[in-house]
């Protein structure tokens, strides 16, 4: 048996006592069954029409209030035949299965005729369900009956009669016909259960028959079986000698009995079919098959979800954990930089201590000098008292005798002449005495002032050293705190089973540490630094990315400004620093020799890593991708002063004068724009307290119109390298006590003070011969 799906619309507009029903309450019917139930389904359509006509006069209550009526009364409880499919609402088509005959009822405002009666496939695909026997529906019999049985509506007095008195215009309230539409509604809620239960009803009625009719044909096959028997009863009747009478006989019996049976078979199915308990028992059983299934099959959904859920959770916690791994190495990445530089503040401010400490010891030799020369003036200037007390004494004893010397007249005019001489001389020393004593003064509050200099500087060193410690105390303190973290996180990423995951982090990280999971590349690649290379041979003997030149173009950089501020040239660098006697013998140097030499003088490299990196560029073969890590490796001599001059590249030392002269040139561009520049460098954002980016610097020069040349930047930013030993991170402040006028007055003092100790020396020198020559002629004068 073929079933079709076929909608039923109607067009019509209809009344019942001045009451309306809305566009919007639109009441559909769907069902499926055979063609004899959808034409006796049209005919109880029409009849639900009619009872609703006939019962409205028992449905409205009116009250009268404020001149609107409200309806109060509610339709009679209409039920639809077993067969007459369900009644539901538009709004919830979608829960409905939509298979099936579906009736609209428009409200007001359309066409009243009840000739739009369409009989049409509806818009859903037709189902086809093959049983045993089937009846094929054809279109000419369902549209002969549409035919015959809109004839027979047209015809009724009760139609005719609606169409009467149904008028041309309509007005109703809208809150009656919401009124109406929920109740409409409800009742249309109870009809649809009803029709559930129907529809189980003949479900069970039609696999009844289904095996009903399974065992006719069974006890067709057992009658075909029972004639054919039969008749190998009657062949042996005959060879026996039977009559045939006989043998009518019995089968006749046979029929009787059989037909008895059949009869009986038949009433018990009907009785089946009208036993309401069995039917419900029935029913339950499917509907607890049904909720077996149900459960079995929410059972499986739900595992499913789990399963999803456990996955979803360890690929949620596992990415969880990837994140706080790479801010974690973040962590530890910016933790090794700030220790780095504060290494090289430590640096700087060793370098300048030492420098300070020189300094003074310069200067305390100059002063040592200073009075031994003061002291020499000093004997000297005794020496010529007591001579010219002596000159005194024989003046004294001249005036004595003077009357008795007049015939030595002469002798005592040359004297007289002597002693002026001598006056004149003592006079000049008292005066150079004095301006000693000048110098010996300023000297003296000079070195006071380097002292008490040389004090703040040495306990700021002294906090710096305490508060650098106790910040590298907390680093180490949080670093090892991380390291738990993550050896904790690893355990749990083991125990979730992420086997699989876990590896695949370690190779993504392997590549990016360029050197090779034993020092990592900084400041972008510091990740997995262990402790010593040749505790792992395993691990040496797993290939690494090769290091390339703009891994280490930043460290180049570094060296060329580092070697500069020191003023030695690249070659003595490498000649005196970098290769040893025995390398100059072999014309060989290892690996190892390069990255432990880097960390020395003149290099300075003090971090490892960086050291390492440098070391495998300038001996390891960079025309590969990948190579296998051996820290004894070796490599010519001139491969490597080759490789190191194209990384740090060609410079000249400056002499004292170009230094000055473009120390001048930056303070005269600089002092005119110092207060903005303060102040711009204060609004802007760094990593670090005091320090911007070298593109800061530069970015900020050239939104102020502060023209420099390269050579000029160049030089700015090596003399700020001296402060932070960083070619990318620099102290701005530091810019305005490098290039500002009083240092190039401190400059110039000191020239006009060098040029005072040579002029005062000079000085000295000469009066001394003066000296040593008045003297040579007195003793000679004295002596004749």
């Amino acid at each position: 048996m073929t079933n079709c799906n076929y909608q039923i619309y109607e067009t019509k507009q209809y009344k019942i006592q001045d009451r309306r029903i809305s566009k919007q309450n639109k009441v559909c019917i769907y069902f499926q069954t055979s063609e004899y139930v959808q034409i006796y389904l049209q005919i109880v359509i029409i009849q639900f029409y009619f009872i609703k006509h006939i019962t409205s006069k028992n449905f409205i209550n009116v009250k009268k209030q404020n001149n609107k009526r409200i309806a109060s009364k509610t339709f009679s409880q209409i039920r639809s035949r077993p067969q007459s499919g369900i009644i539901y609402d538009t709004k919830k088509l979608e829960k409905v299965s939509p298979n099936g005959l579906k009736v609209v009822i428009l409200g007001a405002g359309e066409q009243n005729d009840l000739d739009k009666f369409v009989l049409k496939p509806s818009s859903n695909k037709f189902r086809t369900l093959s049983t045993r026997k089937t009846n094929v529906i054809n279109d000419s019999s369902v549209t002969q009956s549409k035919s015959n049985h809109t004839e027979i509506v047209k015809n009724s007095p009760v139609v005719q009669d609606l169409s009467k008195k149904i008028p041309v215009n309509m007005v109703k309230d809208k809150d009656d016909l919401y009124a109406e539409t929920v109740y409409l509604k409800d009742i249309i809620n109870k009809l649809t259960q009803e029709n559930y239960d129907l529809k189980a009803k003949m479900r069970f009625l039609n696999k009844n028959t289904e095996r009903m009719q399974t065992v006719v044909q069974n006890v067709g096959g057992y009658l075909q079986q029972k004639y054919v028997a039969d008749k190998q009863d009657l062949a042996l009747m005959t060879k026996l000698g039977i009559s045939e009478n006989l043998l009518t006989i019995t089968l006749k019996k046979q029929i009787k009995e059989l037909r008895t049976m059949i009869k009986q078979q038949n009433e018990e199915i009907q009785n089946l079919k009208h036993d309401i308990k069995y039917t419900k028992i029935q029913e339950l059983e499917k509907e607890i098959n049904v909720f077996q299934e149900e459960t079995l099959r929410l059972k499986t959904l739900l595992e499913q979800s789990q399963r999803n859920e456990q996955i979803y959770q360890m690929t949620h916690d596992f990415n969880q954990f990837e994140e706080k791994f790479y801010i974690q190495m973040q962590i530890i990445n910016s933790l090794k930089q700030e220790n780095s530089f504060y290494q090289g503040q430590i640096a700087i401010e060793q370098e300048e201590k030492f420098k300070l400490q020189n300094q003074i010891e310069t200067n305390q030799k100059v002063l040592n000098k200073q009075k031994q020369v003061i002291d020499d003036l000093q004997q000297t200037l005794k020496d010529k008292l007591i001579y010219i007390d002596g000159l005194q004494q024989e003046l004294d004893s001249y005036k004595d005798t003077n009357q008795n010397l007049i015939q030595k007249a002469n002798k005592l005019d040359n004297n007289q002449l002597r002693i002026i001489g001598l006056v004149k001389i003592e006079q000049e020393l008292r005066k150079e005495l004095q301006q000693k004593t000048r110098d010996i003064e300023y000297l003296d509050k000079t070195t006071t002032e380097l002292k008490q200099k040389l004090n703040e500087k040495s306990s700021i060193e002294a906090k710096i050293k305490d508060q650098l410690q106790e910040e590298l105390k907390k680093l180490k303190i949080a670093y090892e705190e991380l390291d738990e973290k993550y050896k904790h996180l690893l355990l749990i990423n083991a125990q979730s089973r992420l086997k699989e995951t876990v590896p695949s982090i370690q190779q993504k990280l392997a590549p990016t540490a360029a050197t090779l999971n034993i020092k990592s590349q900084r400041p972008q690649n510091q990740n997995n630094t262990p402790d010593s290379i040749n505790q792992d041979k395993n691990q040496q003997q797993q290939k690494f990315k090769v290091i390339k030149k703009d891994d280490v173009q930043y460290l180049g950089f570094e060296l060329n400004y580092r070697l500069r501020t020191k003023k030695i040239t690249l070659a003595d660098a490498i000649e005196r620093y970098l290769f040893d006697n025995k390398n100059k013998k072999t014309g060989e140097i290892k690996l190892k020799e390069i990255s432990e030499r880097m960390q020395k003088e003149p290099f300075l490299l003090i971090d490892e890593d960086s050291a390492l990196l440098v070391a495998r560029y300038l001996t390891e073969d960079n025309s590969q991708e990948f190579i296998v890590y051996n820290d004894q490796l070796t490599q010519s001599t001139t491969i490597v002063r080759s490789i190191l001059q194209k990384l740090i590249g060609n410079y000249d030392i400056l002499t004292s004068e170009i230094e000055i002269k473009k120390t001048k040139e930056i303070t005269q561009v600089i002092s005119k724009y110092k207060n903005s520049l303060k102040q711009y460098f204060d609004q802007l954002t760094s990593k670090y307290e005091g320090l911007l980016e070298r593109k800061q610097i530069i970015e900020t020069f050239e939104y102020m119109d502060i023209d420099l040349t390269p050579e000029q930047y160049d030089f700015l930013f090596l003399r700020l390298f001296s402060y932070s030993n960083n070619t990318q991170i620099f102290p701005y402040i530091r810019i305005f006590e490098i290039f500002q006028e009083i240092q190039i007055e401190r400059i110039d003092s000191d020239k006009k003070k060098k040029s005072r100790k040579k002029d005062f020396k000079d000085q000295v020198d000469n009066k001394n011969k003066k000296v040593e020559i008045f003297t040579r002629r007195q003793s000679m004068e004295l002596a004749n």
